[in-house]
Parts: C-alpha cells; sequence; structure tokens
C-alpha cells in the first residue's frame, strides 16, 4: 500500500498544502510497489535471511527514491543564480548585505571576494542603507507569512504585486520602502517553497496632515497632533 502513496500525494487537489506534491513523478510507483512485494514473500526463512532481504529492499528503494526525485525539486536548493547576480553587483562596485543570519550561503557558488554585510534586524537594515542607499539587499520572503504568490520569471506585474506585498506585510524597514526586485528565485527551506530576493530600496517619504482643530466648548484643550501617512 506504501508504494501507492506518491501517486495519491501528486493527483489529489486537497493533499496539495502539504508540500510533498509532485516531488517524485508518477512511475515511481511501480518499483516502490515491487520493493513491498518482495517483502510479502517470506516463505520458512531464517534470521539472517529475513535480515537480508529486508536490508536489500530498503536499499533498492531508497536509491529508486533518490533517482526518481524530480529535477524541480533538486533545483530549488541551487542557490547560483543569485550567487551569481550578487557577483555582478559587487563587481560594479554596489554592496550587498543580507538580511538575516548569513551562513556563507553565496561566497563559494558565486565565487565572492568581497564579504556580504549581514543585517538582523530593521534598525540595522534602515543604518546599512542611509551609509549604502544604492545598496541591494537579499531577502528571503516566507510565502505563508507575506501572503505571497507571484509567477516566476517575475513579469512587470508580478514584480509590482510582490513589491507591495514585501512593503505592506513584511515589515521590513520603517525608514524604507522596497522600490524594485533586481531578480527572484523559489528555493526550498525544508519542503515548503519560499522566494529569495534581491530588493532595492528608497527612503520613505512622510507628509504631515494637519488634524482637525478640537470641538468648541470642550472641557479642556486636546493637544492637536499631526497624523502621519506613509506611502
Amino acid at each position: 500500500m506504501c508504494g501507492i502513496v506518491p501517486l495519491v500525494l501528486n493527483l489529489v487537489p486537497a493533499l496539495e498544502g502539504l508540500y510533498l506534491s509532485h516531488i517524485v513523478s508518477n512511475w515511481i510507483v511501480i518499483p516502490f510497489s515491487a520493493c513491498g512485494a518482495v517483502l510479502l514473500f517470506s516463505h520458512q526463512q531464517t534470521t539472517v535471511a529475513a535480515v537480508r532481504r529486508v536490508a536489500a529492499s530498503a536499499a533498492v528503494f531508497f536509491a529508486i527514491l533518490v533517482a526518481g526525485l524530480s529535477s524541480r525539486f533538486w533545483v530549488h536548493f541551487d542557490l547560483t543564480p543569485m550567487a551569481n547576480h550578487v557577483r555582478e553587483l559587487m563587481e560594479q562596485d554596489i554592496p550587498v548585505a543580507w538580511y538575516g543570519g548569513y551562513q556563507g550561503r553565496l561566497h563559494f557558488l558565486g565565487r565572492l571576494h568581497h564579504p556580504l554585510a549581514e543585517v538582523t534586524s530593521a534598525d540595522e537594515l534602515a543604518d546599512w542603507l542611509d551609509a549604502n542607499p544604492n545598496g541591494r539587499v537579499v531577502f528571503r520572503a516566507i510565502r505563508s507569512v507575506e501572503a505571497i504568490d507571484v509567477p516566476l520569471p517575475l513579469t512587470d506585474d508580478a514584480q509590482r504585486s510582490l513589491v507591495n506585498a514585501l512593503n505592506s506585510r513584511s515589515g521590513l524597514c520603517d525608514r524604507y520602502r522596497v522600490s524594485g526586485i533586481d531578480t527572484a528565485q523559489e528555493i526550498h527551506r525544508g519542503l515548503p517553497l519560499n522566494l529569495l530576493t534581491l530588493l532595492r530600496f528608497d527612503r520613505r517619504t512622510e507628509t504631515a496632515v494637519t488634524a482637525e482643530p478640537p470641538t468648541t466648548g470642550s472641557v479642556r484643550d486636546e493637544p492637536r497632533t499631526a497624523s502621519i501617512r506613509r506611502e
């Protein structure tokens, strides 16, 4: 029965939210089922023979699993496209920062010769952008949190939707807003697919709006405050 699990995950729409759909192709059901069938023919075998049969079947099972993982699954672990883009920016003397904990993910793949700045909070990001107004920031957007659902490669409409989603939901920085996206790619973090983006920022503009004066005849005068509208 376990051999048909991939087929069920691939064909039942209700299971797509489990992030297990289409990890392997439908054809893998046949060898999976064969591995299970081998164990059914036990007959009168010794314990040693049974252990050997189980071990051999498990080894074949995992070999088939690794071979059957679709190229679509592996490509989302490859950060080479982002690393190459960062290298091109560095060659143009454009500084690049990584938002969050950086663990050298891009240096080997992109053959980078300069360190990436690491910013881990909104305040650090704002300070870094103050010092590097033309800089770029590598940011991993979590689809489930940011409510992001855009096609790749990014079209103009998809880029605008993604920029709006990042500005409205991520709370990246109070003093700056995302103004554009140089590139984006899907990456796996475990099974869920997230979006790795290379962002440009502009300083937010603040417009003071005069508040309505207090109602005449109030018992005490309330201080008038200007509300701030952020673009």
